[in-house]
């Protein structure tokens, strides 16, 4: 994934929000890395909301996440040397640490607070941001970028290809120069 993509998103009239270094937040703060963390992992809210730092591993290549999806369904996720600093940068905590803790409880931040904080900053640029909304993008800019419909499909933790296969038919062909 290029950094542009990754540091930004785009509204339906194409325009194109970067998320780092001004407005209403910047990366040092861990629920807009949650929000960056969402979009290159394609991961589901709650599986953010419930990483540990023990579930992220750095290995010769990068490294990979696992991640415990629905029907308590465990998968791993390949992830960039880069999206492994981003992660880093937070401070690695314990194992049992949470990635994402919260600071009013004992436990992580909830999928409501960050849902409800990527609303925000999508109001503060004037975009619809909601954490599926990221999902639904990291797997169409996938598709785009020529990703096999079935290590999407691991990837993004379906059980079914034509629950995928929904995210390949929204996609409009990129037409080139002729």
């Amino acid at each position: 994934m290029d950094r542009a993509s990754a540091a930004g998103c785009v509204d339906p009239s194409g325009r194109r929000h970067h998320l780092s270094g001004s407005g209403p937040a910047t990366w040092r703060d861990a629920p807009l890395r949650a929000l960056r963390g969402s979009y290159l992992l394609g991961c589901r809210v709650s599986e953010l909301a419930r990483l540990k730092w023990g579930e992220i591993e750095a290995v010769e290549w990068g490294g990979q996440v696992h991640l415990l999806g629905k029907g308590n369904k465990a998968r791993t996720v390949r992830i960039s040397s880069e999206t492994l600093e981003l992660l880093e940068t937070l401070g690695r905590g314990d194992p049992d640490a949470w990635v994402f803790p919260s600071n009013r409880k004992d436990g992580p931040l909830s999928r409501q607070a960050i849902a409800e904080r990527m609303r925000r900053w999508g109001r503060a640029v004037d975009i619809h941001l909601h954490p599926y909304k990221l999902r639904y993008t990291h797997a169409t800019h996938a598709i785009r970028r020529g990703v096999d419909v079935f290590m999407l499909q691991a990837t993004l933790g379906h059980s079914s290809s034509s629950t995928t296969a929904g995210y390949v038919a929204d996609v409009e062909p990129e037409i080139g120069p002729g």
